[in-house]
């Protein structure tokens, strides 16, 4: 496993912890993301989970957390929701950055 990390632009990707949390509870969920987290930065790939709320508690770990959200102001018709970037305050110089999105049935674009 750490060979094949260490080629550049790998990924090591969980597509959700949620199962993993019932199963096995937060701690050993925990240990993995801090192991997973480890052999990233030591083999400078990317490390990228999937967390639901119920997950919430794996937000600390991470350096960027993606939020998809409904408008805070409520409907609209042109813009379905808000993508937002909430940075780790360790990436210094780095804002928190949100982009608005219409849902279409061929995807989705941004505005």
């Amino acid at each position: 496993m750490v060979r094949a990390a260490s080629r550049p632009g790998s990924l090591i990707m969980f597509d959700s912890v949620g199962p993993l949390l019932t199963a096995v509870g937060s701690g050993p969920v925990a240990d993995l993301m801090h192991y997973c987290r480890a052999l990233a930065k030591a083999t400078s790939c990317t490390l990228v989970v999937q967390a639901h709320d119920a997950a919430a508690a794996c937000a600390h770990a991470a350096d960027i957390r993606l939020r998809l959200e409904p408008l805070e102001s409520g409907y609209a018709p042109d813009v379905d929701g808000q993508l937002s970037a909430v940075y780790d305050s360790d990436l210094l110089g780095q804002p928190n950055r949100s982009w608005r999105y219409r849902l279409s049935e061929t995807g989705c674009r941004f505005l």
